[in-house]
């Protein structure tokens, strides 16, 4: 049976959870006589609770800077790796500065309808505008606009069209 958690423990522990000097979880439990699992489900608890605070490193300008100019053009794992912090960490610092991967395309819809009548594929589009791909199709699709298909677009619309005649083949809706 695990000896209870006294107030002087859960002090300690919630100490050690915020002070960046403090020691790895493994010797906080060792000197409290307890497993670094029991730590560990200990600590989780408490910060779910709202007693402990995260331990963080704090971010400097230089990092801070790294983020705004590189958010939009690499990922977020990679850009975690670079600086040295957790993919998780790079989100909330970004949506704490007021950053998002998300693409405002309606400010670039005039444009997108302009280069779509002229003849222009999404990806032409895509590739003019600076924008991804997948966000150019969206809007392309959510505000019915006639464009162009490119010819790998079209080999793909041939492809469906064929399967779903297949399809009702099978289900007997075709003799």
């Amino acid at each position: 049976m695990d000896k209870p958690w006294t107030e002087d423990d859960i002090d300690y522990l919630a100490q050690f959870s915020v002070s960046p000097e403090g020691d790895l979880i493994r010797d906080t439990a060792d000197f409290l006589g307890r497993s670094e699992v029991s730590a560990r489900n200990k600590l989780s608890r408490i910060r779910k609770n709202g007693q402990g605070e995260y331990l963080s490193k704090p971010w400097t300008s230089r990092e801070i800077k790294i983020l705004k100019s590189s958010y939009f053009i690499i990922s977020n794992k990679e850009l975690a790796y670079r600086l040295g912090r957790s993919a998780d960490a790079v989100k909330i610092k970004a949506s704490k500065l007021g950053i998002s991967k998300k693409t405002n395309v309606a400010k670039w819809g005039r444009t997108i309808r302009h280069l779509a009548m002229e003849g222009c594929t999404r990806k032409e589009i895509s590739k003019q505008i600076g924008i991804p791909y997948d966000s150019i199709c969206g809007y392309i699709w959510l505000h019915k606009i006639e464009c162009r298909n490119s010819p790998k677009e079209l080999q793909q619309k041939r492809w469906r069209e064929q399967e779903a005649v297949r399809y009702a083949y099978v289900r007997g809706e075709i003799k």
